[in-house]
């Protein structure tokens, strides 16, 4: 009689929306990545002024994001396979956020093409465990909304890269503070998706069993 009466309380209760939240927030997430990975191509004619950087080594910086970016793929599937997608999401957020604010105390080109390799490794994992989180969160009915929001993040944050990272630097004055501002920003969203996500529905105390 109890189990019965559990059941008909969990149907009556409905299906929690604990996992779309949760990939609402991976669409943020990736929408900052872009963002991010965008402020460098936004502030390139400031900070190319005042490093005094030739066509040559804007090219190089620029680029090497892409370097360790696409290195670090396999090994990012790698770490959410091993340690489970919540720690290697939160963990990368936290690390890129760091890097991008880091930019900021650069005064030479070398320390800033680094900080861009630091970029392009640490925000590599966010789609592999993405993909991992989609295969344990969602039904087999529901992935390719899971894999619709983790791709949706990329346009949009492209869109909104330039004009918020622009937006920034005009009202603050300065592309320094503008990186430390995004960076920082970053920083909180990684602590937000460490208190949130849950790596298995059942560990996350807002699903029901419906």
């Amino acid at each position: 009689m109890s189990t019965s009466t559990d059941a008909t309380a969990v149907a009556l209760k409905g299906k929690t929306s604990v996992r779309w939240r949760i990939f609402f927030m991976m669409l943020l997430l990736i929408s900052i990545n872009y963002i991010d990975r965008a402020s460098l191509s936004v502030a390139m004619p400031l900070i190319a002024k005042e490093f005094d950087l030739g066509p040559a080594m804007q090219g190089l910086i620029l680029s090497s994001f892409f370097w360790t970016y696409a290195f670090m793929q396999i090994p990012g599937g790698m770490l959410a396979d091993r340690f489970k997608p919540r720690i290697v999401i939160a963990i990368a957020t936290i690390f890129w956020g760091g890097f991008q604010a880091l930019a900021a105390i650069c005064t030479t080109s070398t320390a800033l093409l680094l900080t861009r390799l630091g970029l392009g490794a640490a925000e590599a994992p966010i789609y592999p465990a993405g993909g991992k989180l989609n295969a344990i969160w969602m039904t087999q009915n529901e992935r390719g909304r899971g894999a619709t929001l983790l791709d949706g993040g990329a346009p949009l944050g492209a869109a909104l890269g330039a004009i918020l990272i622009t937006w920034l630097i005009t009202a603050l004055g300065s592309w320094r503070i503008a990186f430390v501002v995004a960076g920082v920003g970053t920083v909180l969203a990684g602590l937000l998706a460490w208190y949130y996500i849950r790596n298995n529905p059942r560990d996350h105390a807002g699903v029901n069993d419906a």
